[in-house]
């Protein structure tokens, strides 16, 4: 999964809250709803659900189909700069004028391993002494249903 430094367009989170109705109870069921069942109604702000550096957030569209199913083409990924980078993780990294979503795996030799989910492409294997920087941990995914 790739996308260009042009085609990143971070556009930064930190504005206005942005409040959308929220719906606890009923909460929706798998099988049949209770039609006795109360409706309240509050607001939440998405900021504070999705966000915990907003500061420090940005999102983008994914392009692709190596990350898939966990990421497809037009999936809108929120991406947090001050997130902890862990093994298994989904980040993204620039690789010479591109950006690239991949999983990082760190080997116990200190080495690192970026993998698509589909594993079409081949990983990219970066030694221990190589200077990595990420630039981020995509901590959230919002999907387009069709």
């Amino acid at each position: 999964m790739e996308l260009t430094i042009g085609q990143l367009n971070p556009h930064n989170l930190t504005a206005a809250p942005v409040l959308v109705p929220y719906f606890d109870t009923p909460r929706p069921a798998a099988g049949f709803p209770s039609p006795a069942a109360g409706y309240e109604q509050e607001e939440i702000d998405l900021n504070q659900v999705l966000l915990k550096h907003p500061e420090a957030t940005f999102y983008c569209r994914a392009e692709g189909s190596c990350m898939s199913p966990t990421i497809d083409a037009g999936d809108l990924l929120i991406v947090d700069k001050r997130e902890e980078i862990k093994t298994g993780d989904i980040i993204l990294f620039p690789i010479g004028n591109e950006i690239l979503v991949k999983k990082i795996i760190q080997h116990p030799d200190g080495s690192i391993e970026l993998v698509s989910l589909t594993g079409e492409n081949s990983p990219v294997h970066l030694p221990e002494d190589d200077p990595f920087i990420p630039i981020g941990k995509v901590i959230s995914i919002i999907k387009q249903l069709p």
